[in-house]
């Protein structure tokens, strides 16, 4: 689980980094991101209804990836506010795979 600073829960933050931020994907993972002021980033992680039905397996997803990062805290950039989205396919990975993807796609924006 992720400590409390770490993680981005006001609506309007997570509208703002909808609306301004920048990000890329990929059939499995959707990312985005905008600049925050403080000197730690912090994270939001959305599993919509489209991508499982069952609550059970968006919560599987939710806390795969929700680990993947905490993981990685430390090789992050600090002062982003990121929202990571899962699409349907990410339902077929496994917890490596879906690490491995997070991962390349934080590279991809520079955030590793």
């Amino acid at each position: 689980m992720l400590k409390a600073q770490y993680r981005l829960t006001k609506t309007k933050d997570i509208e703002r980094v909808l609306k301004r931020g920048r990000g890329t994907g990929s059939a499995k993972i959707s990312v985005k991101l905008a600049k925050n002021k403080l000197k730690h980033s912090r994270f939001a992680f959305v599993v919509g209804i489209k991508v499982a039905k069952s609550a059970v397996k968006r919560n599987r997803i939710r806390r795969q990836m929700r680990e993947a990062v905490r993981l990685h805290l430390d090789d992050i950039k600090q002062g982003y506010d990121v929202m990571v989205m899962a699409r349907p396919k990410a339902v077929e990975l496994d917890y490596q795979e879906l690490e491995k993807e997070i991962l390349r796609i934080f590279k991809k924006l520079k955030l590793l």
